[in-house]
């Protein structure tokens, strides 16, 4: 079974693939937010020193370029299927 895609089809085995490699960049976002989220209750409600929170400043923001850097490789593989120029 193949799965029209773009110009050219698509095998059915090959898009699963892509798709579950998709689910897990979305899976990975998800743990990067939730701590993300923890990072921010922390600095708001348990840190008093503002060294502290410069701390799980820096690691909020390593976090964001994390999930920058999973967004553009997922986005690359959905335009990739979305127009058959899967590599």
């Amino acid at each position: 079974m193949d799965i029209k895609v773009g110009a050219d089809p698509l095998p059915a085995q090959e898009a699963i693939g892509y798709i579950k490699e998709i689910d897990s960049g979305l899976a990975e976002i998800e743990n990067k937010l939730r701590s993300m989220r923890e990072l921010a209750v922390s600095a708001a409600y348990r840190v008093k020193t503002d060294e502290t929170r410069a701390y799980l400043d820096a690691e909020f923001q390593q976090l964001k370029k994390e999930i920058d850097a999973i967004s553009l490789r997922m986005e690359s593989k959905v335009a990739s299927m979305l127009d058959g120029t899967i590599d």
